[in-house]
This record gives C-alpha cells, structure tokens and sequence, in this order.
C-alpha cells in the first residue's frame, strides 16, 4: 500500500532491533470524522488568526479529527499521509514536533507526510495531535495578503482518487480515506489575516462509497 504502509513497516523493523484542532466560517472538529487541519491550539480551539507580528514566533497544531474504522466506531490510528501547502507573506518553519511513539516521517518531499507510529494512536475527546509547527511569519499578512494553509492528498496518495488517508489497524480496509477540514483541497485549513470556510456540502459519506 505504498508510503503509508512502508511507514509502518519501517517502524515495525525498527522496533524489533530497538532494546527492551459562527460554525459555517470555523469548521468543528465534532462534526466531522476522518478530517485533518491546523488549528491554533492542541484541542482545535480555533482556525484562524486575525493578524501576526512578524519575526513573532508562534506555533499551529496539525489535528486529525475523530478516526474513524470502516464500522463507524472511534479507532486509534498508526499511521497517516497527506501534504500542506502555506501560500501568502514570506514565512519560515522554525521548528516540527512529529506526535505520537516513535513518529517516523518516510516521505522525502519537504511538504509532504507519509508517518508511521510505533504503536497506534487513540484519540482523546474524538481529537489526535498529529504535529506542531512552531512558524514565524517576516512579513505582516492581511485581508489583503492572508497566510493560508492548505491540505491536499500525499506526494504517492495511496487511496484511489487522491485522496488523504489514515491507517486503521482494527479497520478493513485498513486505510481509511480522509479529507482536510475544510471540506475541500482547494479552501485552506488555517489562516492569518483571512477567513476559513469549511465546505458544508461535502457528503463523506458518499466519499467512502467510492472504495467499496
């Protein structure tokens, strides 16, 4: 199954030689499940920031909201793909803090993601910290020049029709195709100096027909 699942191979290995984030405007993580975004806190309190000083250092939290098997119930996750676009004023990645035991990133691309955890990850309050980026922005943003961040599907997306994905290991499938919470590729998942819009009109449902 590709990078997600060499992911979690590769952690396996490694382990065996190892010794004994007004409700249209602010998408909310309880209402969606398989969805991933940046928020402004570790429990996806906010997606969106009015302004920001530059050379102000501050940290957006990558969430992955309520996982869910292919049953319908809550599941932990071991593993996750997916990549993130910033667009807007000049911006620099201070620091990546990857979530979970032994999170290993196996994609090489700067922008992308294809992790797997050492063991699977259970959600708290239907919530997983995925990462923390601790970013600091050298030039103001505004209504006029937002800093946006945008989710897509990974570089090799392992699911049919490019979609996001999520490893399950009590689910069949084990992979799990997800959206960013916006709702849609192409409307961003956090901002500075703009406003996050989540596509209501999304039926995941419908998404999830599409792999059986």
């Amino acid at each position: 199954m590709k990078k997600l699942l060499f992911a979690v191979c590769a952690l396996a290995a490694i382990s065996l030689l190892a010794p004994s984030a007004g409700f249209a405007n602010t998408p909310d993580p309880a209402v969606w499940n398989n969805r991933i975004g940046f928020y402004t806190t570790a429990t996806a309190d906010g997606v969106s920031l009015p302004s920001m000083v530059p050379f102000t250092g501050f940290n957006v939290y990558m969430v992955l909201c309520n996982p869910t098997a292919e049953d319908g119930s809550s599941a932990a996750v071991d593993a996750y793909e997916c990549t993130v676009t910033v667009t807007g004023p000049a911006w620099f990645r201070l620091t990546e803090t990857l979530n979970g035991s032994g999170a290993l990133d196996v994609d090489a691309a700067a922008n992308g993601y294809a992790v797997g955890l050492a063991s699977p990850m259970p959600p708290t309050n239907g919530l997983c910290l995925l990462a923390t980026w601790n970013c600091m922005l050298s030039a103001p943003a505004s209504s006029g020049s937002p800093w946006n961040m945008y989710m897509g599907p990974g570089t090799i997306p392992s699911v049919p029709g490019g979609f996001m994905a999520i490893d399950i290991p009590t689910s069949t499938p084990l992979l799990q195709s997800c959206l960013p919470t916006s709702g849609n590729f192409a409307l961003p998942v956090f901002s500075i100096g703009g406003t996050v819009t989540a596509d209501e009109d999304v039926s995941f449902g419908a998404v999830k027909a599409l792999f059986r």
